[in-house]
């Protein structure tokens, strides 16, 4: 079972995921250096969580995009 993030986690990673939609990839680590040079004044913890979920996140958007794709090539 997965964790259940709350709303505001949520919120936020979106929010930065469309904001800026090429700056952030797959990797955990990346994600959280970034972040943590986007929000300083915001917790470890917190940017961990955030960096977390903006991870998958960003696979979930990429995997559906690749699977809209084989959709479109197969009709």
């Amino acid at each position: 079972m997965g964790s259940i993030r709350p709303f505001n986690v949520k919120r936020t990673a979106e929010e930065i995921a469309e904001k800026y939609p090429s700056l952030f990839t797959e990797k955990f680590e990346e994600n959280k250096r970034k972040l943590e040079k986007m929000m300083p004044d915001v917790s470890k913890r917190t940017i961990n969580i955030i960096s977390g979920y903006l991870t998958r996140y960003v696979v979930k958007k990429k995997e559906k995009a690749e699977r809209e794709i084989e959709e479109n090539a197969a009709s």
